[in-house]
């Protein structure tokens, strides 16, 4: 599904349709979506959702959907001892921050920007280990952009990771 995510995207095929979204319904949902996922490996899973964000919002949601799976889906992935906590705040001048953090084994500075590259992973081994073709963090990207937002991540290696999807 990637490849086919990726080759539309690549091929001018890819629109936004924007819709209403109750969001912490829409939240709500997608981290009990992955909750089997982290129960299975022992870890934790939660969702913060600041007062301040407001009910609804107008966005795409099968790739705003999309987006956050795949951050989420990456941080139970990588993540072996600890948690993942979605976190949804209000930025500045109306912006609303979605922040995937985990306690994963981070990310080191040099692979940081690479990891948003096509078919790239942090680690080499780490496509042995954990699977996946190294596109999920490329379409993400993608699908910020298409939307006017951005996605940016901040970690350290050996302190887990934080991406933040501001849109």
């Amino acid at each position: 599904n990637d490849i086919l995510d990726f080759s539309k995207i690549e091929a001018g095929r890819f629109d936004i349709e924007p819709d209403t979204i109750k969001l912490r319904e829409f939240a709500e949902n997608l981290v009990e979506l992955m909750a089997s996922r982290a129960f299975a490996k022992g870890i934790g899973i939660a969702l913060l959702v600041s007062p301040s964000v407001p009910e609804k919002i107008m966005s795409d949601p099968l790739r705003l959907r999309q987006a956050l799976l795949n951050l989420l889906g990456n941080a139970v992935k990588f993540t072996e001892k600890g948690g993942v906590v979605l976190e949804i705040a209000v930025a500045q001048q109306g912006w609303v921050d979605f922040q995937v953090r985990d306690t994963g084994p981070g990310i080191p500075l040099r692979e940081q920007e690479r990891i948003f590259g096509e078919f790239e992973q942090a680690d080499a081994g780490s496509t042995r280990r954990h699977g996946g073709a190294g596109l999920g963090l490329a379409i993400t990207r993608r699908i910020a952009t298409a939307m006017g937002g951005t996605i940016a991540v901040t970690s350290r290696k050996g302190n887990g990771a934080a991406f933040t999807l501001r849109l």
